[in-house]
């Protein structure tokens, strides 16, 4: 036990290597999912902004085109630990949400579809993918940082958003996707 008025240095040689090892774990634990932050919009009503962006087929798509379904926006890109990490439970979530009045968006913010492309192809990914480019999408959504979610629901509005990337979350997008889906 320490004395009261004794500090502990957890990089001093003394420090014991559980302690060292277990905040480095926490460390690389952070690092990995990144910051986790999530904004509740369902106390008040902001108005999804309006975004056109295209597939990596071309096809053009709207949230104008998306009113009547609840819509997923997952902000990524190729060369994001937590965005690949993130990559299976928007998979999932499209799944199981494949027959209702859902859509999941992964917008890429990478410069290069191609590469976008050949990451795909190494991955089992059925959710329509689109990317950012010059749609402006990102600075409308005020994206600071990836991965980046954001649910709408089916009036247009932004009913919440996370940036970061959290295995917990995943429960909290199907609550939130569920009760939209009722109301």
């Amino acid at each position: 036990m320490f004395a009261q008025n004794q500090r502990l240095n957890l990089f001093s040689k003394n420090s014991s290597n559980l302690v060292r090892k277990l905040l480095l774990g926490a460390i690389v634990l952070g690092a990995s999912f990144g910051c986790q932050t999530q904004a509740d919009y369902t106390s008040r009503t902001v108005k999804a902004p309006d975004f056109q962006v295209s597939d990596l087929k071309g096809q053009k798509i709207t949230l104008e085109s998306l009113r009547g379904k609840v819509v997923f926006l997952d902000f990524w890109a190729t060369w994001c630990g937590p965005c690949v990490i993130s990559m299976p439970e928007v998979e999932k979530l499209g799944e199981e949400f494949r027959n209702q009045d859902v859509v999941i968006l992964s917008v890429s913010v990478d410069a290069n579809p191609n590469s976008v492309r050949r990451f795909l192809a190494e991955r089992k990914v059925s959710n329509r993918v689109v990317m950012a480019g010059n749609s402006g999408i990102d600075e409308k959504y005020q994206v600071s940082g990836i991965p980046a979610f954001y649910i709408i629901d089916k009036k247009g509005h932004v009913t919440k958003a996370w940036q970061g990337y959290n295995p917990a979350m995943a429960s909290l997008w199907r609550k939130e996707i569920s009760r939209l889906l009722k109301s």
